[in-house]
């Protein structure tokens, strides 16, 4: 059966015209054509008023159609609620600059009408014609409201075809970056496109491609990936680095539907690829958004293998086979090789829970993947408003109200139930806001991979559909202006009035009161269901218990899900490690960062390591002796220099200094262009920085401000090797020698928790370890 259903829609420019692009997938399962199509076609842009009484619209309709400068738009008068209605506009993008107030539209940067953005472009076509939508050809798409055909199946996207990217640079430790191996895996092919000095044609399975230059390899990955035409393109850190690599050193580099078309998009200096009519699956950035309770997330570490050679190994190698040395050549492509093919494996794991998630949120698996959940969730629920009330939310919560409400997890708090030691738990997830709702969930997508899903899937999917509920909880809590759930009292009119329009275009099906009235019972139905195990301690996300829960009507009722069994090391309330096995990088942590932050070596090396000798079985004492014996060695200057360095990125750390040595009238200047100063450093902001600088010619700092700005601009090595000289005061390694005296109380902060533990005169088993 043939479908075609839409990839990604996207103005052709982002303030003129009505011209859209569409890219649009086409499916034959009969004759297993899966290929993809582009088209342009014009689409009205919307404008809105806020809501207001009837009688003002209506006045101001009047005056709107008696304007002649406005005589080319439609004015509709649409219903809002029995009392209030608004306008909405109908013309083109540039209208913006004469429609007046009250319409939410910026005509310039100093006109304040939309500060929250409520009429992006960008974001009105990806409401109006959401991933997935079906059509009924390439040339016949819907208008703007019009009744749809559906949805295209979760079965249908995960048989359609993928590729895997990956590449290898060079000389990027020196500021001489340069791409000199990719590999590009395919249902169809298998290939290592290379400059190295070999003409050998295969290894293995793998094809072997020798270009003469990074714009040759930019051509031979666009044409492959032409050739194939998939509609995924998998990789690890693909959306960040790979693709932005690939398309800046070779200039030649065109993986999306349409040929010669730029790929990335840039806001505030963050690359992020969107490769149009293709859905990018990135499981770096998946995995740092959706599953970041591990130490890293680097492929080896969910993939679960030992990487095989390091940077320095890796460029020795690369000298080598520049020389002619064909077997480091042959480690070289073994090594691309199997990066490949392993992130192929993960991805393919990880496929059907992203579009699952796509398909719930309405959303790309590229947005899906590098968004927060709170954000996907949030915007999620103003599509469903816009799609119900043909306009966007009446009002928009400032941040501090937002602030206020953040405070939804502490009411699944068990309790001040903590207890110090190494223990044997299970690790619970625990979500009563989705037993709470559970009659919404029961047909979707995300339910019905639940009943098969491995535990930490489970555990993504009730994360996912958990922060999906938190937004309407917050918007029931400001609307019942209760601060105990328990204890809610009769809703008044004008509460039932506000949460029935509430629920009439986001928990469709569900009475609120019934809503309202799930939420506290449900979380006090978990408590009672954990009171008779030892609850040893609570973080952010997991809670550690100890025992044997029925976990099998837990996750049958949607409390929560069980990640299994693990030993835990509970340091304090809110504090704990766990051990689910695979190395030290398996590791899941609740309220403590071990290898993340301003770390020196010494630190990111004692911790992994004394972790890993309380989980392996080894003495408490003996752990405890190994640990002293370090750190006295290290507080009193013992240790090699190299052990008291801390890395700090050559960009940031001489954009601070930068910060700190400009006059104070420059200052808030430099505020607003600090984001966009990262490894995404564009033409502009360059430009911006430099005028900023050659502002403060007369100032005695001049000199040393020039000095920062060409390392901001040629950030080569790319980190600085710092030292603590004093306390907050880091300098370059070469310009001072360490402060032991703040390293000591940096110690004695880091390991103040566990020290407790370890301390214990009668060992592990004074620890209730089970």
């Amino acid at each position: 059966m043939k479908q075609y259903f839409i990839t990604h829609v996207e103005p052709v420019h982002p303030q003129k015209g009505k011209d859209v692009l569409f890219s649009i997938r086409e499916q034959d399962d009969e004759q297993k054509i899966y290929r993809s199509h582009t088209m342009i076609q014009k689409v009205p842009y919307y404008f809105y008023t806020p809501n207001r009484v009837d009688e003002e619209i209506k006045i101001l309709l009047d005056e709107l159609q008696s304007n002649q400068q406005l005589q080319h738009l439609k004015f509709e008068q649409l219903r809002y609620n029995t009392r209030k209605s608004f306008l909405r506009a109908e013309g083109s993008k540039e209208d913006r600059k004469i429609l007046p107030a009250p319409f939410l539209c910026k005509k310039d940067e100093d006109d304040h009408r939309d500060p929250c953005s409520l009429n992006s472009p960008s974001r009105q076509l990806r409401w109006l014609y959401p991933p997935f939508t079906l059509v009924e050809s390439p040339d016949n798409i819907p208008a703007p409201f019009a009744r749809r055909k559906g949805y295209a199946s979760l079965e249908s996207i995960l048989q359609d075809t993928h590729a895997v990217l990956d590449i290898e640079l060079e000389g990027w430790e020196v500021g001489k970056e340069h791409l000199f191996m990719a590999v590009y895996v395919s249902p169809q092919r298998t290939m290592i496109i290379h400059d190295l000095p070999f003409d050998r044609r295969k290894m293995g399975k793998a094809k072997l491609r020798r270009v003469a230059d990074e714009a040759e390899l930019g051509s031979v990955l666009t044409k492959a990936v032409a050739k194939d035409d998939p509609l995924w393109i998998f990789g690890h850190n693909i959306m960040n680095f790979d693709q932005i690599k690939i398309r800046q050193r070779t200039q030649n580099y065109y993986p999306g539907t349409r040929g010669q078309q730029p790929l990335t998009k840039s806001v505030q200096g963050l690359g992020k690829v969107i490769t149009k009519g293709r859905f990018t699956l990135d499981t770096y950035a998946y995995a740092f958004y959706h599953r970041n309770i591990f130490v890293d997330n680097s492929l080896e570490t969910l993939a679960g293998f030992e990487k095989s050679i390091d940077y320095v190994e890796q460029a020795e190698l690369v000298r080598r086979a520049r020389q002619g040395d064909e077997q480091a050549f042959e480690t070289l492509v073994k090594y691309c090789l199997e990066d490949g093919i392993r992130e192929e494996k993960l991805a393919l794991e990880w496929k059907e829970l992203v579009t699952a998630k796509a398909l719930h949120f309405r959303r790309e698996p590229d947005s899906i993947c590098a968004t927060g959940a709170v954000t996907v969730a949030e915007d999620a629920w103003k599509r469903r408003h816009f799609v119900f009330k043909k306009t966007h939310e009446d009002s928009w919560r400032t941040r501090a109200l937002m602030q206020e409400h953040r405070s939804l997890d502490e009411r699944k708090n068990l309790g001040e139930q903590f207890k110090q030691g190494l223990f044997e738990c299970t690790l619970l997830y625990l979500t009563p806001f989705v037993a709470a709702a559970y009659p919404l969930f029961e047909k979707t997508e995300l339910r019905k991979l639940f009943t098969t899903a491995d535990a930490w899937t489970k555990f993504d999917l009730l994360r996912a559909t958990n922060t999906h509920l938190t937004y309407i909880v917050e918007e029931c809590e400001r609307i019942l202006k209760t601060e105990d759930w328990t204890a809610i009292p009769p809703l008044t009119d004008q509460q039932s009035s506000a949460l029935y329009c509430l629920f009439q275009y986001h928990l469709v099906g569900m009475k609120p009161e019934i809503f309202v009235q799930n939420v506290p019972r449900m979380i006090a139905n978990t408590k009672r269901a954990l009171e008779q195990y030892d609850i040893i301690n609570q973080g952010k996300l997991l809670t550690a218990v100890r025992g044997n829960p029925d976990i099998l009507k837990l996750e049958e009722r949607l409390y929560g899900c069980s990640l299994g069994s693990a030993q835990v090391l509970s340091m304090a309330p809110g504090k704990f490690i766990a051990d689910v096995g695979q190395g030290k990088n398996r590791f899941v942590y609740q309220g403590i960062r071990v290898q993340k932050g301003m770390k020196s070596t010494f630190e990111r090396r004692l911790l992994p390591e004394m972790f890993g000798r309380i989980f392996s079985g080894e003495e408490f004492s003996q752990v405890q002796k190994y640990v002293q014996q370090e750190v006295a060695a290290y507080v009193s200057g013992q240790k090699p220099i190299e052990d008291y360095v801390i890395s700090v990125r050559r960009r940031t750390y001489f954009k601070n200094q930068l910060e700190a040595a400009l006059p104070e009238q420059m200052k808030p200047d430099f505020e607003a262009l600090k984001l966009r100063i990262s490894d995404r450093f564009t033409a502009e902001s360059r430009k911006e920085l430099r005028q900023l600088v050659e502002k403060c010619t007369g100032e005695f700092s001049y000199p040393y401000l020039l000095e920062a700005l060409d390392e901001i601009e040629n950030p080569y090595p790319p980190t600085v090797e710092c030292v603590y000289a004093a306390p907050n005061i880091l300098l370059p390694v070469t310009m001072s020698g360490p402060d032991v005296d703040v390293y000591r109380q940096r110690m004695q902060d880091l390991l103040a928790d566990v020290q407790e533990i370890l301390k214990s005169k009668k060992g592990r088993e004074s620890l209730w370890l089970m």
